[in-house]
C-alpha cells in the first residue's frame, strides 16, 4: 500500500472515531476516497488531497467536483498541507469560475500533465480547519513551563525535568505530552 492510501485510511479512521461511519474506497473504481455516513447520519462522499507544500488556495479539479456533486450525497473535500487540515463542504460553497491548470493526466499511471479546468477554493471557505502547528505549540508551552519549574525544585527533580524536556523535544506523540504534563501537574 502506498503512502497516499495510508494517509487516506488514517483520515477515515480519525473521522470514524468522531462519529462518522466511513469506508475507504481508495483502491476501488470510485472517483472519491471515502464514502459512508456523517455523524448526523447523512450519506456522504469525501475526496482527499495531501500536499507537501502550502498554497493559499486549495485546488480541486472540476471533473472531481462534478463527480462528487452528482452522487446526490453530501460532498466533502479534505485537504492536508503543512499549515493545516481543511474540510470543505462542497454542496454549500458557491464555486468560483474554473481556471485551467496543468494537472497529471491520471493519478496513478502517467506522469504527463494536461490542462484541466479546476476550482481554486479559499481557505476561509473550509467548514473545518485544524492547524498542524497545534502539537508544536503545545510542546513549546510544556517545555517552557518545565524550564520555569526546574528553577524551583531540588537537584534530583531537576534531573528528571531535564530528561522529560529532552524526551519532549524528540517526540511528536500527543500521549507523551499529556503524560509529562500530568506528571509535573502543569
Amino acid at each position: 500500500m502506498n503512502k497516499q492510501h495510508q494517509l487516506e485510511k488514517s483520515v477515515v479512521s480519525i473521522l470514524n472515531l468522531d462519529g462518522w461511519q466511513l469506508n475507504w474506497t481508495g483502491e476501488g473504481s470510485e472517483s472519491w476516497d471515502a464514502e459512508g455516513l456523517t455523524p448526523k447520519g447523512k450519506e456522504c462522499v469525501i475526496e482527499m488531497k495531501f500536499r507537501n507544500k502550502h498554497y493559499s488556495t486549495k485546488m480541486i479539479e472540476k471533473f472531481k467536483y462534478d463527480k462528487l456533486i452528482a452522487t446526490g450525497k453530501v460532498a466533502f473535500y479534505f485537504v492536508n498541507d503543512p499549515k493545516a487540515n481543511y474540510m470543505f463542504w462542497l454542496n454549500d460553497i458557491k464555486m468560483p469560475e474554473p481556471v485551467n491548470k496543468y494537472c497529471p493526466m491520471t493519478t496513478m499511471w502517467n506522469n504527463s500533465k494536461v490542462l484541466k479546468p479546476c476550482y481554486l477554493l479559499e481557505e476561509s471557505q473550509a467548514a473545518m480547519i485544524n492547524n498542524n502547528d497545534t502539537i508544536y505549540t503545545m510542546k513549546k508551552e510544556i517545555i517552557q513551563k518545565l524550564n520555569q519549574l526546574s528553577d524551583r525544585i531540588n537537584i534530583q527533580e531537576r534531573d528528571e525535568v531535564l530528561k522529560d524536556i529532552v524526551k519532549l523535544k524528540l517526540s511528536d506523540d500527543y500521549e507523551d505530552f499529556k503524560k509529562i504534563k500530568n506528571k509535573w501537574n502543569i
